[in-house]
């Protein structure tokens, strides 16, 4: 959709190992529209946390595309390093600090959100979220 603050297009995510590749995802679409939250569902191993750590960089894509807003982040053979894409990810094990709240430890681990055309980009608890502020 032309309003997708996120957009993933066709993305095929695997890993190499011993015996051969191993496929973690197979041509997921979907779109995440500004102003909207979203959650990836699904049972333990089906790629979740692939698609997540796809969006903030950390994994390559085998086929498709990831668009931030009019921006291209990830296409096979591109990527746009982490640390130049202004999405925040908070990891899934010993991310919280027992003292506080989750939005607290969002706050340290993200700061107040990374700007992006008037935009701040969350990634909280592993549930990818993006929200005008």
């Amino acid at each position: 959709m032309p309003d997708d603050l996120l957009k993933l297009d066709d993305v095929s995510l695997a890993y190499d190992t011993p015996e051969g590749l191993l496929p973690v995802v197979n041509h997921l679409s979907l779109g995440l529209q500004k102003g909207h939250i979203g959650c990836l569902l699904g049972a333990s191993g089906c790629g979740k946390t692939t698609v997540l750590r796809a969006i903030a960089g950390f994994e390559p894509l085998r086929s498709g595309t990831i668009y931030l807003g009019n921006t291209l982040l990830s296409a096979p053979g591109f990527q746009v390093e982490p640390q130049d894409r202004n999405v925040g990810m908070m990891f899934q094990d010993y991310a919280l600090f027992p003292h506080l709240t989750i939005e607290k430890t969002s706050v340290l681990v993200c700061g107040n959100g990374i700007k992006t055309n008037g935009l701040r980009v969350y990634a909280i608890c592993l549930n990818w979220s993006a929200w005008p502020m």
